[in-house]
């Protein structure tokens, strides 16, 4: 885990942009059963969540071939490898080639998990007005939509659900859906792994 944690902190602790004054965040009203936030952190990124990632996004292992780990096609079109780490064209060309270690994959998948965490805590402090402070619980299940689909837009109840440790309310909001050969299909293997390791009745939200 210090592995982990290393790669975390090189990533977080890398530089970043200041906002121009008219980004600056307005006084609001806080919603009631949310905490206004501390600096967001990289808690949520734990061992048992990155196997559980690792799972969801690519069980099987595809691309994983005598030791190294090679390009597989993304069902967007693209280009993955590993655990759903979107290949450019250059990435794609020098890993065709060459592969990457089990290391390297998981690096990557740290890099994107963290890039993930940035956009759902852009879109809290949008949708909420104020900086929230999250659970590291509740980092890891908003981060799970955003890293499998891109973004948090389509599932606002969801995410007002997990704000507010709503149970009840996430589990009639947490299915979620996707564009597949053109028609878009409820994604039932996702949804089934999300619900037994997020909303069990046995699963603390804390």
């Amino acid at each position: 885990m210090q592995r982990v944690k290393k790669v975390i902190d090189q990533i977080v602790e890398a530089p970043q942009p200041a906002l121009p004054a008219k980004q600056a965040v307005r006084p609001h009203v806080t919603p009631p059963a949310i905490q206004r936030a501390v600096q967001p952190s990289s808690s949520f990124i734990t061992q048992d969540y990155l196997d559980y990632i690792k799972t969801a996004e690519n069980r099987s292992r595809v691309g994983f071939e005598k030791g190294r780990w090679y390009p597989h096609k993304d069902p967007s079109g693209g280009w993955n490898v590993g655990y759903g780490h979107h290949l450019t064209d250059s990435e794609y060309q020098s890993i065709s080639k060459y592969g990457l270690s089990n290391q390297e994959v998981e690096n990557f998948l740290i890099q994107d998990l963290v890039a993930a965490h940035r956009k759902v805590h852009d879109y809290i402090t949008k949708k909420y007005g104020v900086k929230l402070h999250l659970t590291p619980k509740q980092d890891q299940m908003l981060v799970d939509y955003v890293f499998n689909l891109g973004s948090l837009s389509s599932f606002p109840k969801m995410v007002d659900a997990i704000v507010r440790s709503d149970r009840e309310k996430m589990g009639k909001e947490y299915k979620r859906s996707a564009v597949i050969n053109g028609k878009r299909k409820e994604i039932t293997g996702r949804n089934t792994q999300f619900a037994n390791k997020f909303l069990s009745q046995a699963e603390s939200l804390a």
